[in-house]
């Protein structure tokens, strides 16, 4: 890493701090990864190539957002990568404020982001920054909102080694399950077996079945110690309270 990738970085945000995103899109690979963790209505998954980029993020922020800002403070050198911390804030079309801190991990190559990872400080800060329907004192959103902002998915698995499964589901795991447009997990320990999860996903089916579909998902559960494939709650029904 020279400092020459550093300053790239750093201008990169300059630029885009002058409304001027094609400055920072020809910082990036034609091949560039770029990883969005969702939440809201933000970005979610890998977009690849500087268009996927332009168009799936960039794009998506101009169409939420009245004003929208993201100021680095630290720029850290370490070795392949840049790693910056800073702090988004913005004002939503919705009147949403955004307010949380960032960390932002550029991999370089020949002087070209080759991947990035968007991860904000505070989730809950993040999604209710994204969201274009925030609910005020006395009123309810409405109902198709609430039906698109609780997409859920009840799937419950069993583990050789709880500590192993953690690592990896919170790892490799969640950097492939973000790539299917999954926003979060919670995660809750049987109270009956000490080998069995159950995990609320913040997911629609659509991408669960995309991600069980992967050919590296097996591989990734194996690494985890899963004692068989992850089972899905049927819904039931659906309540107001």
């Amino acid at each position: 890493m020279s400092a020459a990738d550093v300053d790239t970085i750093r201008i990169a945000y300059q630029r885009f701090a002058e409304h001027d995103p094609a400055a920072v899109l020809v910082k990036l690979d034609p091949r560039v990864e770029w990883v969005e963790g969702g939440g809201g209505d933000s970005p979610s998954g890998t977009f690849v190539g500087p268009d996927a980029v332009a168009s799936g993020v960039f794009a998506v922020i101009g169409a939420n957002f009245d004003e929208y800002h993201v100021d680095p403070i630290d720029f850290v050198d370490e070795g392949d990568r840049v790693v910056v911390t800073g702090r988004f804030t913005g004002t939503n079309k919705s009147g949403a404020e955004l307010d949380t801190g960032f960390e932002h991990v550029f991999v370089m190559h020949d002087g070209k982001v080759v991947r990035f990872e968007n991860r904000p400080d505070d989730a809950a800060a993040w999604v209710a920054g994204w969201t274009s329907s925030p609910i005020r004192p006395g009123r309810r959103a409405p109902a198709s909102r609430t039906q698109r902002s609780t997409a859920m998915i009840l799937a419950t698995t069993k583990f050789e080694d709880y500590d192993r499964f953690m690592e990896i589901f919170s790892t490799k795991g969640a950097e492939k399950r973000r790539q299917y447009g999954c926003k979060g997990a919670q995660i809750f320990r049987d109270p009956n077996e000490d080998d069995q999860v159950w995990v609320i996903f913040d997911w629609d089916e659509a991408g669960w079945k995309n991600f069980v579909s992967d050919p590296a998902v097996p591989g990734i559960m194996h690494e985890a110690g899963h004692k068989g494939k992850p089972q899905v709650a049927a819904v039931g029904g659906r309540l107001d309270a």
